[in-house]
C-alpha cells in the first residue's frame, strides 16, 4: 500500500496575511483515506498516474505557504528513475523547503 495522491485546499489567511495551506487528504492505492485542516479555499491534487509519493517540497513560513510533491513510480523499477518534482501550489510567502 502507498500514498498514490494528495488533495488540498489553500486560501488567503486573516490571521497571518498569507496565503497557506488549509486541508490535505491523502489516498492510498487501497483507497483508503485520511483528511486533515478545513477544507476551505481553492482545491488543487498532486497526483502522477502510475507512480507514489515518495517525499514533498514547499514553502513555510507561521504556517504551510505551498506544497509539492515528489512522485516515483511504482512498483519500483530495476532501472533508477528519478522521482518527479511537481511544482508547489499556493502562497508566495514563506521559506522555500525540500524533503
Amino acid at each position: 500500500e502507498y500514498i498514490k495522491s494528495v488533495e488540498a485546499t489553500y486560501k488567503k489567511s486573516n490571521l497571518i496575511r498569507n496565503t497557506v495551506i488549509t486541508s490535505l487528504k491523502f489516498e492510498t492505492s487501497k483507497g483508503k483515506t485520511s483528511f486533515f485542516g478545513y477544507e476551505v479555499g481553492k482545491k488543487f491534487v498532486l497526483k502522477q498516474n502510475d507512480c507514489r509519493l515518495v517525499g514533498f517540497h514547499g514553502k513555510e513560513g507561521d504556517a504551510i505557504d505551498a506544497l509539492g510533491a515528489y512522485f516515483a513510480p511504482v512498483p519500483p523499477t530495476p532501472m533508477m528513475i528519478p522521482a518527479k518534482k511537481l511544482p508547489s501550489v499556493g502562497g508566495n510567502g514563506g521559506v522555500a523547503w525540500d524533503d
